[in-house]
Order: structure tokens, then sequence, then C-alpha cells
């Protein structure tokens, strides 16, 4: 009788070890999983953040007037082929679902990725212009004093970079002209 209740215990022993390792490899799965959804839900955090920083500049050079300078980048390692840029909607829908107001247009600093997209309503007049040419000289050549320093347009694309904004809109102008200069990490 002592004989066969060890031979029982040895032969369930490599159906329990079986079973843990398929409920090891089960905890691994789920693990990996819950440190991807962390990872991406921090991703979106830290753009979120970065997008709120950036249309904060924006509106006050271009509200109030004050010129700003920071810096402007997308988290790294994130989502891939990320864009950033400007974009003004004449869309009732969307930008009362953007900005909580029943405008029929709005400008909204917008991002997207192969994995993620999101838009941040910018509280500024659908018509900033940030080319700074509707008049000549509106916006000076920096480059004789950096050459870095580029005059870029934030409705053709934001990429990181240290930024100055500037508000150069002339008294009784229609719209306010922003100089952003561009000068790249």
């Amino acid at each position: 009788m002592a004989g066969f209740l060890g031979r029982k215990g040895q032969e369930s022993a490599p159906f329990e070890l079986l079973v843990a390792i398929i409920v090891m490899g089960f905890v691994l799965i789920v693990g990996y999983k819950a440190i991807e959804v962390f990872q991406e839900e921090r991703c979106k955090g830290e753009i979120e953040s970065a997008l709120q920083d950036l249309k904060s500049h924006i509106q006050i050079t271009t509200r109030d007037g004050f010129p700003t300078r920071f810096k402007f980048s997308i988290p790294s390692g994130c989502f891939e082929d990320a864009e950033v840029q400007l974009k003004a909607h004449s869309d009732k829908r969307l930008c009362s679902t953007l900005c909580g107001e029943g405008g029929d247009s709005c400008v909204a600093l917008e991002y997207y990725s192969q994995g993620y997209a999101r838009k941040v309503c910018v509280n500024i007049p659908l018509v900033t212009n940030f080319k700074g040419q509707s008049s000549p000289g509106e916006c000076t050549d920096r480059s004789a004093d950096d050459p870095k320093y580029v005059l870029h347009d934030f409705f053709e694309g934001i990429p990181a970079g240290s930024y100055e904004l500037f508000n150069v809109t002339p008294p009784n102008h229609a719209f306010p002209v922003i100089c952003a200069y561009r000068k790249g990490l």
C-alpha cells in the first residue's frame, strides 16, 4: 500500500507542475498587459500636459499681448509619427464639444499619431496670423541675432524646440499677428 501511494504522488507531480506553469504564464501576461496600459496612460497624461502648456503660452501672447519663451516637446517613446499643429474649424458641433461654447468656429491644438489623437480648444481668434506677413516687416528676421531662430507658422505644424512668441498686432488691426520663432532642440 505504501508503494502505491508513492507512485500516485509521483504521477500527479507533472500535472501539478503543468498547472503551475500555466498559472504563472497567465500572471505574466496579465502583468505585462497592465504595465503596457499604465505606460500608455502615462504617455497620454504627458501629452495632455504638454498641449495644455503650449495652449497657455499661445493664449497669453495672443490675448494678453505678453511675449513668452518656452520649450515644447512631445514625450518620446510613446506614439510613433506624432504631429502637433493648430487647426481652425468651422463646425459648430465640434467647436461646442471642444470649447464648451456655442460658436460656429474655433481653433484647436491637435495632436495626431498612429495610436492616439487629442484636440484641445485654444481660445484665440480664428484669423490669428502666425506668419507675420500681413504687412511687410511685422515680424523681423532674427537670423542675424541667432541663425538658428526661424519664423514658424503654428498652423503648419509645431515641432519640438525652443520658442519665443511676440504679439506684434498693429493698433486698430482686425486680427492678431503673432511672431513665433523656433529654435530647434
